[in-house]
């Protein structure tokens, strides 16, 4: 008897031991200002929006995201941005501040007033970061980072031999601010 107890107890102490590990969910959401870094990059204020789950601890994060980021420029300059990505997050430490790396990457389609051809697209898009984040509540964190934005845009014009084809980066340096839960 004495031996099914103990085991009953290991059994009991490993199946809550491997239950506190199990990946958490978890979603941030931020908003930003990517300055153009160029001769055509298009200065955007952006928000996103990325939901996933965490492991190790609350250190490791992998999830899904989308957004929006809106020209700032003039009307004669006018660019929306709406990237759909892959997220990779790791905060070090279990400090009240700790500091974060985070990786962004999948594709964002483009479209520019100045441009407005009807073949407009978007391509590759790439956001590594780095920032702080600080717990403010159970669960409840603010973050703020700084990183590079990079949109492999893709434009073309005209058509037959008169047809041009212009590859370029619309992004810049991002400054970023959010919550997650």
């Amino acid at each position: 008897m004495k031996h099914c107890i103990i085991a009953s107890l290991l059994v009991l102490v490993t199946f809550f031991g491997l239950s506190a590990q199990r990946p958490a969910y978890r979603g941030y959401y931020d908003t930003g200002f990517t300055f153009g870094g160029g001769g055509k990059a298009i200065p955007q204020w952006h928000f996103r929006t990325t939901q996933g789950v965490d492991f190790i601890d609350g250190q490791l994060f992998a999830g899904l995201g989308a957004g929006v980021g809106i020209s700032t420029n003039s009307d004669e300059h006018t660019a929306v941005s709406v990237p759909v990505y892959a997220n990779a997050r790791y905060t070090f430490g279990h400090a009240r501040l700790r500091p974060f790396a985070d990786l962004k990457g999948g594709y964002a389609m483009l479209w520019n007033k100045n441009r407005n051809t009807g073949h407009n697209q978007g391509g590759f898009y790439f956001s590594p970061s780095a920032g702080v984040s600080l717990v403010v509540g159970s669960g409840c964190e603010v973050n703020f980072g700084v990183g590079y934005t990079l949109i492999r845009a893709h434009y073309e014009s005209g058509m037959g031999l008169n047809k041009v084809s212009e590859k370029y980066n619309p992004g810049g340096i991002t400054l970023h601010a959010g919550v997650s839960f």
